[in-house]
């Protein structure tokens, strides 16, 4: 793991609780976690409670005025890789609540935030919840079969490392004392293995390493590890250099067939790394390195195995396996589909191969089917755990009740995962709802469920169910309802009681959801519960806590609305060009929206041309434009607007506050006397009069050139004579008098006034 200069929150040597704490204790403590930050970490682990208060402290928000309602990690937007952590503090005086966020040895500024894409979250949202997601059963990218080279060149092993064998009754027994651990997770499946001395490429002083030549002049390294009994092995590869070209294969040697790989340098530039399971007692490692590149730059070493020896399907002789209890999930088919999303999850820990349970989340987008999933934070506690992960998939019965089958057999998920937020905390302790978002590097198989959740709290006495994977056994149902006997940390787990069914160890991070509804409202933590003491209680996170952290994620719907709410156009533009944005570039379904003039007081044909249709985004696109044609004419009049409106997005959401733009045409006709006709108009004769562009009224009759040639005062003039009808009488004079100016014959009575008049 690259070192990412985060402050990672770890536990201090002593707890920074306790009456009668000095100030002096406190800040010490928090020197000791600030200390290790700069250090570096392994893995970056969920804040323990304690140890954020005591940063709190140093930080001046001391615990005897503030109270620490909630500490989390979680990835930035923005940023690639760094994780910051959150704080939800509560002043204990007027019991203002307020978010804290820190990266390195220092809080953040509000800007900083910002920069960061970290927004305010929603600790009292309105209720938002989703239902299931079927992902598609499209065809996907099948990899071609490989074919391990040492096969393809009948090319034997430069050296076989082979491993005593395991004493299993002592694991078990081991495994069974673990399980008495209120925590229901972790479960090991399997152990690590040194290999003594470790397999390197650099091992021509020992007379180990040998490189073989490939008929196309690569050169191959390949050796064998054998460990009696196994079910299957991992791998732990570490490269400190790998030239680009050089590849990796790990295989079955029992069944070739089996192959994963090729692994290149962007796998292993984390320096370590852990190949997927191969469920064999022996597995093959090779090393192909191209024509042109010296052996001598490939630093590869094998110095441990991950030997997983929990095979259930044996297990069942032994009584090692999940309780008789336990309830056959295939048996119940209005679970059918929720089962399919519900996986188990193997990883590599500290003390070995681990199993928890985890299940695809949906978000709010109905058109991606981004990977996400939940599960337990202890389940994955750190990034080396992540960076390993497997979901198995489909680890089920065929048929209520029917053989169980075997983990090498189910579909599998493998390439790691990225972890996106988390929360620490115990169902016995408090402290945080013990949550992971991750988000999954390969796609799960075709078919497979994405829930539905609810940030609803349920009350007591609902109706709940658990999907879960208990002792790595295959896929089993428990059902039960919300209680509340014994739980003190209400504000962070729901407690449920089984009345069918049970959890066990490996069924840890598993969904507790509504029956009703089959949505999501917690993960399991651990409890009492088991076939030996049915009525005994279990914990879940709450999902309610979970979300105001989670929702940048799971509604990260994209927004689609103008990029401008009002423009202006002259209108000899000739055409104008309107943008649309996403606020995120669209995913593989693409989105669209229906564009339509909504209004205006310009007229379609007369003053623009443009036609409703749809603006479509493709693939990492996040703008597309329509062209409104303006048509121009050479006539003064009053700028002109058109309204047009989205809506019926697709694959987004409207943006509310820019569903409309006004487009307003500005006239741009010169008019140099303001008499309301353009120079042009007056020069060419548009309206049958050629008159002066620099007087208003030219033919100083007291009327305009516009109210003559537009008939303003009643009847039209001539705007070029002064008596249009020739009657004596000015065209002025006739109007105000109640006369037609362009009738000479209706003036006969006032012949005394013709005579000049002046105005």
């Amino acid at each position: 793991m690259r070192d990412s200069g985060v402050a990672l929150l770890r536990e201090p040597r002593r707890s920074a609780r306790g009456a009668g704490m000095s100030l002096a204790v406190v800040v010490f403590l928090a020197y000791l976690v600030l200390a290790s930050f700069a250090q570096g970490a392994s893995g970056q682990e969920a804040p323990p409670y304690e140890t954020a208060v005591a940063f709190l402290a140093a930080s001046g928000f001391p615990e005897q005025e503030y109270a620490l309602l909630h500490v989390w990690l979680e990835r930035p937007r923005l940023a690639d890789s760094d994780f910051v952590a959150g704080y939800r503090v509560r002043a204990r005086g007027d019991g203002a609540a307020f978010d804290l966020y820190a990266v390195d040895d220092r809080l953040l500024s509000a800007a900083e935030q910002a920069a960061l894409g970290i927004g305010e979250k929603s600790w009292m949202p309105r209720p938002v919840e989703a239902g299931p997601e079927r992902a598609p059963a499209r065809a996907q990218q099948v990899q071609e079969a490989i074919t391990p080279w040492s096969v393809r060149h009948g090319i034997g092993f430069s050296h076989v490392a082979t491993l005593p064998p395991l004493d299993l009754r002592r694991l078990l027994d081991e495994d069974a004392r673990a399980a008495e651990d209120a925590e229901k997770g972790l479960l090991r499946i399997g152990i690590f293995r040194d290999l003594t001395p470790p397999l390197e490429t650099r091992m021509a002083a020992r007379g180990m390493s040998a490189w073989q030549t490939l008929p196309d002049g690569a050169l191959l390294w390949c050796v064998m590890i054998e460990s009696p009994k196994a079910v299957g092995q991992r791998l732990e590869i570490t490269a400190t250099g790998l030239p680009p070209g050089v590849e990796i294969v790990v295989y079955n040697v029992r069944d070739p067939k089996e192959c994963y790989g090729p692994f290149t340098a962007s796998d292993a530039d984390s320096g370590v790394f852990w190949t997927p399971t191969c469920f064999s007692d022996a597995v093959a490692f090779e090393c192909r390195v191209p024509p042109g590149v010296s052996p001598e730059n490939v630093t590869l070493r094998l110095a441990r195995i991950g030997h997983v020896y929990r095979d259930p399907v044996k297990l069942i002789e032994t009584r090692a396996a999940a309780g008789a209890c336990n309830l056959d999930v295939t048996c119940y088919s209005d679970w059918a589909a929720t089962a399919r999303g519900v996986g188990g999850l193997g990883t590599v820990g500290l003390t070995g191969l681990l199993w928890c349970t985890g299940s695809l989340i949906a978000d709010l987008d109905f058109c991606t089917q981004t990977p996400y999933l939940l599960t337990a934070n202890h389940c994955i506690p750190t990034t080396q755990r992540s960076d390993s992960l497997e979901v198995y998939w489909l680890y089920q019965t065929a048929a209520c009740n029917g053989s169980a089958p075997g983990p090498a057999t189910v579909p599998r998920t493998t390439g790691g995962a990225d972890r996106l937020a988390f929360m620490g905390g115990r169902g016995d302790q408090g402290g945080g709802n013990d949550f992971c978002l991750l988000r999954l590097r390969n796609d799960p198989p075709p078919g497979m469920t994405f829930l539905g959740w609810s940030t609803v709290a349920p009350p007591l006495a609902t109706e709940v169910t658990c999907v879960h994977h208990p002792r790595g056994d295959f896929k089993r149902i428990s059902f039960g309802g919300l209680t509340d006997t014994e739980n003190p940390h209400a504000e962070w787990f729901h407690e449920a009681t089984w009345n069918a069914g049970t959890t066990e160890p490996g069924s840890s991070g598993s969904p507790l959801m509504i029956t009703a509804t089959q949505q999501i409202i917690g993960q399991l933590w651990g409890g009492g519960a088991s076939c030996i003491d049915l009525t005994a209680p279990d914990y879940y996170g709450r999902f309610d806590v979970t979300y105001p952290i989670i929702e940048s994620y799971l509604n990260a719907v994209a927004e689609v609305g103008f990029e401008e709410t009002n423009v202006s156009a002259p209108e000899g533009i000739g055409t104008v060009s309107i943008r649309a944005a996403l606020s995120k570039p669209a995913g593989a379904a693409g989105a669209s929206v229906m564009y339509a003039v909504a209004g205006g007081t310009a007229t379609p044909g007369t003053d623009f041309d443009l036609e409703n249709g749809v603006l479509s985004f493709a693939l990492g696109e996040t703008e597309a434009a329509l062209d409104v044609v303006i048509i121009d004419d050479t006539h003064t009049e009053p700028d002109k607007t058109i309204i047009l409106s989205l809506s019926n997005a697709q694959c987004a959401a409207l943006d509310a506050e820019a569903a409309t733009i006004t487009i307003t045409i500005v006239d741009d006709d010169l008019d140099s006397d303001g008499d309301g006709i353009s120079d042009w108009d007056e020069i060419n004769e548009t309206f049958g009069y050629v008159t002066d562009p620099n007087n208003s009224d030219t033919d100083g009759d007291g009327l305009t050139d516009y109210e003559e040639v537009f008939c303003v005062r009643g009847p039209c003039t001539d705007p070029t004579l002064r008596d249009t009808d020739g009657d004596g009488i000015h065209d002025f004079t006739e109007i105000v008098l109640g006369l037609n100016p362009a009738d000479p014959n209706d003036g006969d009575s006032l012949a005394s006034l013709r005579a000049p008049w002046f105005r």
